[in-house]
């Protein structure tokens, strides 16, 4: 592929996010992953949280 010619993926990119083509745009992809980051983060600290209060009632029985 040429240099001075975008990927296909680029173009087809480029399409979607001027409207010319149905599908997330680079910032909704961009916004969709980070949101998708911070809910895994969310799910190991809230389980790392039931972690710590099953072992705090089993030393407190």
């Amino acid at each position: 592929m040429s240099p001075n010619r975008p990927s296909t993926t680029g173009l087809g990119q480029e399409l979607i996010d001027t409207g010319q083509k149905p599908g997330l745009s680079s910032i909704e992809s961009a916004e969709l992953a980070a949101t998708r980051r911070r809910i895994a983060e969310l799910e190991t600290e809230l389980a790392t949280a039931r972690r710590s209060i099953e072992l705090l009632k089993s030393v407190a029985a």
